[in-house]
C-alpha cells in the first residue's frame, strides 16, 4: 500500500513539475516541495517498516 501511494505521488510530483515547468510562482514551488516531502516521508516510513519486519522474522 506505501509502495504504491509513493509511485502515485512520484507521477503526481512529475505531473505537476511538467505542467508547472515555466511557472515561477512560489504556490507551485511550495506544492511541489511539499509532494516531495511527502513522498521523502512515505518513503521512509516504508523503509523503517521493511527493517522492522526483516529483524523480526516476518518479511
Amino acid at each position: 500500500m506505501n509502495r504504491i501511494l509513493t509511485i502515485v505521488l512520484a507521477i503526481i510530483v512529475m505531473g505537476y513539475s511538467i505542467y508547472s515547468w515555466n511557472a515561477v510562482s512560489e504556490q507551485s514551488m511550495l506544492i511541489l516541495q511539499t509532494l516531495i516531502g511527502i513522498m521523502l516521508v512515505s518513503l521512509g516510513v516504508q523503509n523503517f517498516l521493511k527493517k522492522e519486519n526483516k529483524s523480526m522474522g516476518i518479511a
